[in-house]
């Protein structure tokens, strides 16, 4: 039996000493001077595939809805596997936070039992478990990128009252409730997780210098007494396409 890699790419939010402990491999994203982003090439999944040839590879990547990077993994795979033996591509339905999220509860699964079929057969059921809810201070740079879709434009009351919308991403939908203020966004995060008293990890994900999420550690105090709770900063390549200001968890 093959040892089983974990690679992922460079929009996985998580602490660095994770990556690091459970060996997982990043595919990074090009950054250019102004600020613009591409995806991974076909060519970079390759060396990365090549590197474990050694390995049974789980390739874990944002949603094909928001990016062509999964897309190129797909071309790799083709081109190094095609009788998809070996290296298994697999869309997360998340992004940040909820890509990492998704990572780390097939890390644990790996601890777990290291059958390929056991752990294949709990791809969709993460997807569809596993919630990202985020504020974002900026939604024009995000909208204009188009690298989460077609976000929703407030009604003319909403821009009128100055709501800030509440996104949340799960099985690759997004959808947003209007909130009043940052307070109120923070409260209705709250509550959500609150319905959910299963979830036994989270991720927060925050700016660089921005520490507004220990406002949303304080909400959740009450909540999160059992539950294993990592925070880390978003990555430089969604950093360049939403701005600064952006808070987020995943459960």
């Amino acid at each position: 039996m093959l040892p089983i890699k974990i690679i992922t790419d460079s929009t996985c939010d998580l602490p660095a000493d994770l990556f690091v402990r459970y060996g997982i491999e990043v595919v990074s994203a090009k950054l250019t001077k102004v600020m613009t982003t591409s995806h991974p090439s076909p060519h970079d999944f390759e060396q990365a595939y090549r590197a474990y040839a050694g390995h049974f590879i789980l390739s874990v990547h944002l949603s094909f809805s928001f990016s062509a990077t999964y897309n190129a993994a797909c071309q790799a795979q083709r081109q190094l596997d095609p009788q998809n033996e070996r290296i298994k591509i697999i869309d997360s339905g998340s992004v940040s936070a909820g890509l990492g999220l998704f990572v780390l509860r097939l890390a644990h699964l790996i601890e777990r039992t290291e059958d390929v079929d056991t752990i294949l057969s709990q791809i969709q059921i993460l997807k569809r478990q596993i919630r990202l809810d985020f504020i974002l201070d900026n939604l024009q740079d995000i909208k204009k990128s188009g690298r989460l879709g077609r976000l929703p434009d407030a009604s003319p009351i909403a821009k009128k009252l100055q709501f800030i919308p509440l996104f949340s991403c799960q099985n690759s939908q997004i959808s947003y409730t209007n909130t009043f203020n940052f307070q109120d966004a923070l409260e209705k995060i709250a509550f959500k997780l609150a319905q959910a008293p299963d979830t036994k990890e989270l991720v927060i994900v925050h700016s660089c210098q921005d520490e507004r999420y220990l406002l949303l550690m304080d909400l959740l105090k009450n909540n999160i007494k059992d539950i294993t709770v990592h925070t880390c900063t978003l990555n430089n390549i969604l950093q360049a396409h939403v701005g600064k200001g952006v808070l987020g968890i995943a459960y």
